[in-house]
């Protein structure tokens, strides 16, 4: 009610007069005047001084741009970084006291005021956005960030030729973006005696369901500037900074080439969109470029080389792509580089050993880099920086180096899917007794030896450890069922000792110590994620235990989960879907998902996999939602691949593009699967495509396993002699009635 109110006083008259003055000094009037400023200035120190913003209780964390989180942001940026959003009180009260006006008083001692600057986030705003705003040409600063806006971006924006900070994410605005909001100049302010220069611009977008290209008209903010001033060197500790932020939208089209004219853009985020084309090297030409991300589209071709002259660059996430070509090795250039996201594309060739040298580096991830022959460099690993390391499907050989462990800060290590041998390093064990919830994971490599007697204690401290598939001979402690953070599955392929399990050996070997007193099984139906239930006279068996491996209770299937965590994932107000029991909740995997069928009669099998997606949707109007950053992930996209028998079924899986929008079911149906030995293998795997993020890897609601027979309409022996029965039974009956009829002993009434 306070916004229409508000709205009440933007409107213009009749006659189209200029009423701009009327409405500054309308709303000025409601402002309080006492309120300093709406934007606080930050230590300007912090923002050199900072490597990452804190969002946990890990120094550091490589999922998101900033602090994406409902509270505790750790911040020492200004405001106007991302993810550094407050969250006031919404009262009509606070909308006038979030209104910024400038006074000035002539020589006839009138005051004119002008409205300066509007901060309505997070005020729980529904509705379609005034146009009137358009109006408020002395406007600055404009955050209507965190609500729940809908409709278009009203193009006569463009008129509020002063504005330089525009913040709409996390909205619902669809359409196009104006063309007139290429039209904005930032705001500039010299410094050391004009040797230096502040570039202050912000366009935040992010979080919307906008559409079409990129506005070319970006790349023209700097026209304005000067020969001289675009000859000076940027301030190192700005406020803010010069930002464009269009991430998580629906943005098609190639990004755009002359957005290499902004030699002072700090910031640019193109992630989460579905941009094609390459990455444009005119690029390398943003002098000051400290974050590029465009991870989670659709681009292709080689990195350029020419963004090896970035030499101000912190981030680059480029991950979930179709990039190829030779690993880019002028990443060694970047003296500043501090996170590394390049997982989910298709390169090849070796690392740069230099790049583990690098003190300023704190995060660094590659997957599926194919033709290598690296081995992991020799020098002193206590010197490094990582706070995470992910070379997961890398081709490495040879053994993991005895330091690494001694990586001071180091939290996460996941060297999965590569062809590692050797021993587990000692130095491990100094991982888990640094933080809470750290992760490693060795899995599907060629590791031997035994498993070392720190494992135990650094799972209880809540370290989450995967050590499955690989060649240990046996191991130094007896496994309990208390290990719930730790996948020994398959670990211990040739293991005889009394230390390993019967999940602990190869599977061959535990299938047949589970199915050897158990008769033999015709089909196969499980409920990923949810409890038992019954969908037309099948039973769904119950999915529920968090632990990364599982036994059914009957011991015909077993689930495995390699990665940080293996999630029940539920829809939040059900979902309208026939068979819905089975789509409210599902079994999610970071990494890897296997299920195991076990003691089936051997023969050919229909295998339906059911799928919905239900995290990656538009959430905000949930009743339950109180993290508006866990509200609309519309954007976001869930992309695997599906293993059967050892046979890639489907690649680059993309639930909701198959099922055509969110909460939709799909199925996909593979008939005539031959299982022998009585165990089928059911395989989901991410290679890193689509979102990079926690709750990203595969995801599936149900599995069904029927005998092809059954699906091709052939009955079995049994259904076969009752049908025999059935018939003999009803000719016997008809010819009684003929007899009876014949012989006259039915009367007329008695034959009707």
């Amino acid at each position: 009610s306070a916004l229409m109110r508000i709205a009440i006083q933007l409107q213009l008259t009749e006659n189209n007069v200029d009423v701009s003055d009327e409405i500054d000094s309308s709303l000025c009037d409601k402002a309080d005047q006492s309120t300093k400023s709406l934007y606080p200035s930050a230590d300007r120190a912090g923002e050199t001084n900072n490597p990452t913003r804190d969002c946990s209780n890990r120094p550091g964390e490589p999922y998101g741009k900033g602090c994406h989180t409902s509270s505790n942001r750790a911040c020492s940026t200004s405001q106007y970084s991302k993810g550094c959003h407050s969250s006031p009180k919404s009262s009509v009260s606070s909308f006038t006291r979030n209104i910024k006006c400038s006074c000035n008083t002539d020589a006839n001692n009138v005051s004119t005021c002008h409205v300066t600057g509007i901060d309505w986030s997070n005020k729980k705003l529904e509705g379609v956005i005034v146009k009137e705003f358009g109006n408020l040409t002395y406007l600055e600063k404009l955050d209507l960030s965190y609500n729940k806006l809908h409709d278009t971006i009203p193009d006569i924006w463009g008129n509020m030729s002063s504005l330089y900070i525009l913040d709409l994410s996390h909205n619902k605005f669809t359409g196009e973006i104006p063309k007139s909001l290429g039209n904005k100049k930032p705001q500039i302010e010299n410094y050391k005696n004009e040797s230096e220069i502040c570039v202050h611009f912000l366009m935040d977008l992010s979080y919307n369901q906008l559409e079409g290209p990129i506005l070319a008209t970006l790349g023209d903010l700097e026209k304005d500037l000067t020969d001289h001033e675009r000859s000076l060197k940027l301030f190192s500790y700005c406020i803010f900074s010069f930002e464009i932020d269009l991430s998580d939208n629906r943005l098609t089209g190639n990004i755009p080439q002359n957005l290499g004219n902004l030699k002072f853009l700090k910031n640019l985020y193109l992630d989460h969109n579905l941009l094609n084309g390459s990455i444009p090297e005119s690029l390398g030409k943003i002098t000051y470029l400290r974050y590029l991300s465009v991870s989670d589209n659709q681009l292709s071709g080689e990195i350029p080389p020419a963004l090896g002259n970035l030499r101000f660059l912190e981030t680059l996430s480029i991950a979930g792509n179709n990039l190829a070509g030779p690993f880019p090795d002028f990443i060694t250039k970047w003296p500043n580089i501090r996170t590394l996201n390049l997982v989910g594309n298709n390169f090849s060739g070796n690392i740069p050993a230099e790049i583990f040298n690098r003190s300023s580096l704190y995060h660094l991830m590659i997957s599926g880099l194919t033709d290598s022959s690296f081995q992991f460099p020799s020098f002193n690993w206590t010197n490094s920086s990582l706070l995470s390391l992910v070379l997961r499907n890398c081709s490495i050989k040879g053994s993991i180096p005895e330091n690494i462990g001694f990586i001071p800060n180091l939290y996460k290590l996941d060297l999965s899917f590569n062809e590692l041998t050797g021993n587990i390093p000692s130095s491990l064990g100094k991982v888990s007794s640094r933080y809470l919830n750290s992760y490693i994971s060795l899995a599907e490599n060629k590791l031997s030896g035994t498993i070392p007697d720190w494992i135990p204690s650094a799972t209880n401290n809540s370290i989450v450890m995967d050590l499955s598939f690989n060649d240990f001979s046996n191991s130094s402690f007896n496994f309990g069922s208390n290990y719930t953070k730790l996948n020994l599955f398959s670990c211990c392929r040739s293991c005889n000792s009394s230390t390993c399990e019967p999940q602990m050996k190869d599977v061959s070997e535990y299938s047949k110590n589970v199915c050897q007193s158990q008769p033999k099984k015709k089909t196969l139906h499980i409920n990923c994620g949810g409890e038992e239930t019954d969908i037309n006279g099948i039973i769904y068996e119950s999915d529920t235990d968090s632990s990364p491996f599982y036994k059914s209770p009957h011991g015909n299937w077993a689930r495995i989960s390699s990665g940080e965590q293996s999630i029940v994932e539920k829809v939040k107000c059900g979902i309208f879907v026939t068979d819905a029991p089975l789509y409210d909740e599902a079994r999610v995997s970071t990494v890897s998902l296997k299920y195991y069928g076990l003691c089936l009669e051997n023969g050919e099998y229909n295998v339906t996999l059911h799928f919905a997606e239900i995290k990656f949707a538009d959430n905000t109007d949930e009743p339950d939602n109180t993290d508006n950053d866990q509200g609309d992930q519309s954007s976001k996209k869930r992309i695997f691949n599906i293993n059967i028998q050892n046979q890639w079924v489907k690649t680059d899986f993309n639930i909701k593009e198959t099922a055509g929008e969110a909460k939709k079911e799909t199925k996909v149906e593979v008939p005539t699967v031959q299982v022998n030995n009585s165990r089928l293998e059911i395989h989901l795997y991410w290679a890193g495509k689509g979102s990079y993020s926690l709750n990203n890897g595969p995801l599936i609601s149900a599995i069904s396993v029927v005998p092809s027979d059954l699906k091709r309409g052939k009955l079995s022996r049994l259904h076969v002699a009752l049908i025999s029965v059935a018939s003999v039974v009803v000719f016997v009956l008809l010819l009684v009635f003929i007899i009876a009829w014949a012989m006259g002993w039915l009367r007329k009434e008695e034959m009707h």
